[in-house]
């Protein structure tokens, strides 16, 4: 694997901003203040980050996101800013879906029949089926029957309001732009070549396809 030195992660797909950075083989991390504070404070947690470890952001080398899935206004914050980051400077940049990461992140408790899950709303989940290695939106009932199918275990990655649950988990704690920055780090993520590959996966965009498709 090629060298890859002074790397920002960011994720703006949550309700808190938080942005990592790879230097000289330690990871080190900052989180935003407060929950839907993203667009204010992803300029300033960035310098923050960087002068606190004497770089600046022409000493970055790659900048990743996290694709989602997440909110519109979360991620078009962030992909906006890897815009013009890629239109402006010479830096790498790459998207991963912090799902598929998590997988590797959680590599020894994770089984290969098992699945990821991000609540989007009411009973409603993001998932990523970790035996099909396939990402798909669908609903408690479907999640009770395949682990009850599959002998398997649901772990979640975020909050849920009681009631919008109906089937037995395992909470993850992480943060996600560390998870990102091992993922790039371990395996060969390509770069994103030109503006047409941006891909962020909008939760309403998912929710709304498959409402339809019903």
């Amino acid at each position: 694997m090629d060298s890859k030195n002074n790397i920002i992660a960011i994720d703006s797909a949550g309700s808190i901003l938080n942005i990592s950075l790879y230097k000289d083989g330690e990871i080190k991390s900052i989180k935003g203040e407060g929950e839907s504070s993203n667009n204010e404070e992803l300029a300033s947690l960035l310098k923050k980050i960087l002068d606190d470890n004497s770089l600046n952001i022409n000493d970055i080398n790659t900048i990743i996101i996290n694709k989602g899935p997440g909110s519109f206004t979360g991620l078009r914050i962030g992909y906006a800013f890897l815009e013009g980051i890629y239109s402006c400077l010479n830096i790498n940049v790459s998207q991963i879906s912090l799902l598929v990461a998590v997988r590797y992140f959680f590599k020894d408790l994770i089984k290969e029949n098992d699945i990821i899950c991000q609540h989007i709303r009411k009973g409603n989940y993001f998932i990523y089926n970790v035996i099909n290695n396939k990402l798909e939106f669908n609903d408690n009932n479907f999640i009770s029957t395949y682990l009850k199918q599959n002998d398997s275990k649901a772990y979640l990655i975020n909050d849920v309001q009681e009631g919008y649950r109906t089937f037995n988990c395992e909470f993850l704690c992480f943060l996600p732009s560390e998870v990102l920055l091992k993922y790039y780090l371990y395996f060969d993520v390509p770069n994103i070549k030109n503006l047409l590959e941006f891909e962020p996966n909008y939760i309403q965009n998912i929710s709304a396809k498959k409402i339809n498709e019903r």
